[in-house]
């Protein structure tokens, strides 16, 4: 219960926008954005449980949130150069 101030204003702004995108761009194209930022949120608050359960230094939780970032880029920037638009 002490969670849903914070989920819904997300539920309530995202699903309208992301029905909005949805048609507005390729659904491709949408399910690679969102995953991508999917991983994003998950790294991140893997590095926060790891800092705080003293079970990593910050530096290396942040160094693998980097490689992430790094990586979600590339391989966005890689389907992006390679599509074929109809």
């Amino acid at each position: 219960m002490e969670i849903i101030p914070y989920i819904v204003p997300s539920v309530l702004l995202g699903i309208p926008l992301g029905h909005y995108l949805i048609r507005w761009m390729d659904p491709e194209s949408f399910r690679r954005i969102c995953m991508a930022f999917d991983a994003l949120i998950v790294a991140f608050g893997l590095s926060r449980v790891l800092i705080q359960l003293d079970l990593a230094t910050a530096r290396t939780t942040y160094s693998i949130l980097t490689i992430v970032m790094m990586l979600n880029a590339y391989l966005l920037f890689r389907f992006f150069r390679d599509r074929t638009v109809p």
